[in-house]
């Protein structure tokens, strides 16, 4: 039986070059699919705090009587900060978003409403809302 003097132990520099490059391969897969979920699962976020402000500048506007939903829907235009309904004090946003109110006076059936359309913007991305409301005599 012969026994071959020069017995191979670890691996060859090419072997390990190739197990490298194939390590290598793998970890920049893994680290651009993780980069894609993290990216994807920031918008909903984004999107419900959008949501979030329009449906709380709407609701105070409808809460409030004629004149002062007149007066502070004229100052929502192009808005990065929201007003304080009780004290008409700015409260600091967040910096991204920026916050537009339209008011249109329409009849509907011969009732006279005040819609209100608010719209949040956010890299492009917009989120409106509308709803209307009747002021009645002495309001």
């Amino acid at each position: 039986m012969r026994h071959s003097p020069h017995r191979q132990r670890g691996m060859t520099l090419i072997e390990l070059v190739m197990t490298l490059v194939i390590l290598g391969i793998v970890l920049v897969a893994l680290y651009a699919a993780q980069a894609s979920i993290i990216s994807r699962s920031v918008d909903p976020l984004l999107q419900q705090q959008g949501l979030y402000l329009a449906e709380g500048v709407l609701e105070a506007l409808q809460a409030m009587s004629e004149g002062d939903a007149k007066t502070h829907a004229d100052q929502y235009i192009n808005a990065r900060t929201l007003l304080n309904p009780i004290d008409d004090q700015p409260m600091a946003i967040l910096q991204n978003y920026l916050i537009k109110v339209e008011r249109n006076e329409i009849s509907m059936d011969s009732v006279d409403l005040t819609s209100f359309t608010v719209t949040v913007s956010n890299d492009g991305q917009d989120i409106r809302l509308t709803g209307y409301r009747h002021y009645g005599e002495g309001e």
